[in-house]
């Protein structure tokens, strides 16, 4: 028991002492940074510097040597007054001002009298005053330390807007492509994000104006597909994609660049010069099928006429070796008039008349002069057709049914040989019948035949 009560007595002891350390350190400090804080008041600003700094070197967190220093600092009439220093070692007071319990509050304000109150308003003065600094200045060293180092201060946001503000204006500075790239990068929400994108844009698109190559507008395209130049940047890639084409001079390059380029201003060229590559390879195979698809392709080319005409003469070929009636008939019907449609319809008159001549019928030859009124051949044909028609005359047994037979062949009643065989014919219909009205009726209607005097002889013998 006496042990125990010798070991409490050391302990007792020993915690005296080291508060007694404790207190004698504390108090040789707060006697410092304290009579810092009294030059300060007497305005003796290095003096209250040097006391701050000497007690600061013994020991960081000394309240009362960080709040002095950020009210030395703050103060414009303190030769080496900086701002960012007084908000530094004012953030630094309050921060460590936290950790102190009533009791040590006590103690400081014995040093500084309701030391917080004066840290909390001192540090939203000397935070404005820094805010203010900077908002005069402007500079991007001032805005980027502020946001980097102070990122819970109320003023960051609008700090913020003020460093991205001078990025951009160095990159509008600068004015080129790779600083307004950063800048875009670096700082997307920024406010002049737009106009950083507008100017970057056009920086590129003058660019590409000092080095214009086709690959190069590709990749403007590519990169830039929102630029407000896009329509000038698309009427150069039309401009050279076109001198290229030209340069290859090809039927498929110029097919190519019209699915490219279909609203292109050069598009109506580049048409222009299809369409004569496409004749061209069209007059190469000259065929009717090619002929036929160039103009079942292009409706309005200026070589259609031609085409047209080419197409016609090689049909008109192919239908001469046939040499078919209805062929020639068809071709006819498909072209306009003019002197290939006219040697066709001689082809085909001549075809037509030697078709009706070899088939040697009367019919045939009617059907001919029906259908081709016009031909050379229609001469030949009516006196074929009257020879034909002149042998069934001479096959009729009665007057009557060569009175039928002669209404369709009016042309023939002016036939001597024909008006014989009927005169023949009615005079032995006269004899059949052999009475005065008979033979007197047959000299009425044949006053020149030859049977007259017979047919007047038998009709005054009989009754």
């Amino acid at each position: 028991m006496t042990m125990n009560i010798l070991s409490k007595s050391i302990v007792t002891k020993r915690f005296l002492l080291l508060s007694l350390i404790l207190l004698v350190a504390f108090s040789a400090k707060s006697q410092v940074s304290g009579k810092g804080y009294g030059r300060y008041l007497k305005s003796e600003y290095q003096k209250a510097f040097e006391c701050y700094k000497e007690a600061l070197m013994e020991s960081d967190t000394d309240v009362v040597a960080n709040y002095g220093m950020s009210l030395l600092y703050s103060n414009n009439t303190f030769p080496q007054y900086n701002y960012f220093k007084a908000f530094r070692y004012i953030r630094k007071a309050k921060k460590d001002l936290s950790t102190y319990d009533d009791k040590g509050l006590i103690n400081l304000n014995k040093i500084v009298p309701d030391i917080k109150a004066k840290v909390d308003q001192d540090y939203d003065a000397i935070e404005k005053k820094l805010f203010d600094f900077i908002n005069s200045h402007s500079t991007i060293e001032y805005t980027d330390i502020f946001v980097n180092e102070f990122q819970d201060s109320k003023f960051r946001h609008d700090v913020v807007q003020m460093r991205n503000r001078g990025y951009f204006l160095k990159a509008k500075t600068a004015d080129n492509v790779t600083e307004y790239n950063l800048f875009i990068e670096r700082f997307p929400d920024a406010s002049d994000l737009p106009e950083a994108l507008k100017l970057r844009d056009y920086a590129a698109y003058r660019d590409l104006r000092t080095n214009l190559k086709l690959d190069k507008v590709y990749e403007y395209i590519r990169n830039y597909p929102l630029s407000e130049q896009r329509e000038q940047v698309y009427n150069l890639y039309d401009s050279l994609d076109f001198e290229n084409t030209l340069a290859t001079g090809t039927e498929e390059g110029y097919s190519s660049f019209l699915m490219r380029h279909p609203k292109a201003k050069q598009s109506p060229k580049a048409i222009e010069l299809y369409i004569k590559k496409k004749y061209a390879a069209t007059q190469e195979k000259n065929t009717t099928k090619a002929y036929n698809m160039f103009l079942d392709q292009f409706f309005t080319a200026e070589q259609r006429e031609s085409a047209l005409n080419l197409r016609n003469k090689l049909f008109f070929e192919e239908i001469k070796e046939l040499n078919n009636v209805e062929k020639y008939n068809k071709y006819i019907s498909t072209i306009s008039d003019g002197p290939l449609k006219q040697e066709a319809v001689n082809e085909r008159d001549k075809k037509a008349f030697e078709d009706a001549k070899e088939a040697k019928s009367i019919l045939a030859l009617e059907n001919f002069i029906y259908t081709c009124p016009g031909a050379v051949q229609i001469k030949q044909a009516t006196i074929l057709r009257d020879s034909l028609v002149f042998e069934q005359c001479k096959t009729m047994v009665s007057t009557e049914r060569f009175y039928e037979y002669m209404r369709s062949y009016p042309t023939l009643t002016s036939k001597p040989k024909a008006i014989e065989i009927l005169e023949q014919l009615a005079y032995k219909e006269a004899e059949a019948k052999n009475t005065k009205e008979a033979y007197e009726e047959f000299i009425l209607n044949h006053p020149l035949a030859p049977q007259r005097k017979a047919a007047q002889e038998r009709a005054n013998k009989v009754k």
